[in-house]
């Protein structure tokens, strides 16, 4: 008799891909819309380290392990207060380089940081819960 299981390992990378799809493409657009013209590269070396800061710090929180799927909202909120400080500290490092940013990105970045982590981490919560209460994630051996 077979038995569906989910490698763990599978799921973590689709998240983590997933993180740095959207967070990647968020900066972007944030930081192009709202930046003054004239440093298109300086723009974009913020965009991306703005997204690999922020999933290394949900990684280094261990927010990617399958005992804090089951915790849904908690999670939303953990996840999406590392991102928000940051970018905010990003933002403040930004006044010193050529990105200039208006005030207003703070704010659009976390607006987008909570309702991207409150949708996923809510439909990770939803599928996570009911496999992990029947046993179906398996550590990989070897």
């Amino acid at each position: 008799m077979a038995t569906k299981a989910f490698d763990v390992e599978v799921v973590q990378r689709l998240a983590k891909g997933l993180d740095f799809v959207v967070l990647t493409c968020g900066a972007l657009v944030l930081t192009m819309v709202m930046a003054q013209p004239g440093t298109p590269e300086a723009v974009g070396f913020f965009a991306l380290m703005v997204a690999f800061a922020s999933l290394l710090g949900v990684r280094g929180g261990g927010f990617y392990e399958p005992h804090t799927w089951s915790k849904g909202f908690v999670t939303a909120v953990q996840t999406s207060a590392i991102a928000i400080v940051v970018g905010g500290l990003l933002y403040a490092l930004s006044l010193i380089t050529p990105v200039h940013l208006p005030i207003g990105w703070i704010s659009a970045w976390s607006a987008l940081c909570a309702a991207y982590f409150g949708v996923t981490r809510t439909v990770l919560w939803l599928w996570a819960k009911p496999a992990a209460k029947s046993g179906q994630f398996k550590t990989r051996i070897a």
